[in-house]
């Protein structure tokens, strides 16, 4: 596939998630707006927990032949994992504004009628 593809299939793609956010944020149940946001949520938390590191390993071989082997901790393996964290929820504040922001205009209109 070219680039011109991929770009496309990726703002379709975006697009669908953001338009379903919207129709399920305009429903009555608070609920159903916020199963989404869960979502990425759960993902960017399994994301942030399996994409940090948190060791090092060195091998050290004679001839093919795996000598030693030495583990060490990274220093700085929590910043990074915090890094990671905020990074992929970005998403999930995207999506919540969009329901805050439905939300609100939903109340308002209860409230005038």
């Amino acid at each position: 596939m070219n680039i011109t593809t991929n770009l496309i299939m990726t703002i379709l793609f975006f697009g669908g998630i953001i338009c379903l956010q919207i129709h399920l944020s305009k429903k009555a149940g608070k609920w159903s707006g916020l199963v989404l946001p869960i979502l990425n949520f759960s993902f960017a938390t399994l994301v942030a927990l399996m994409m940090s590191p948190t060791h090092s390993e060195v091998t050290t071989a004679v001839n093919g032949t795996i000598v030693e082997a030495i583990r060490t901790p990274i220093e700085g393996a929590g910043v990074h994992m915090l890094y990671t964290f905020l990074f992929v929820n970005i998403g999930t504040m995207v999506l919540l504004l969009i329901y805050k922001n439905y939300r609100r205009k939903l109340n308002v209109n209860r409230a005038m009628n």
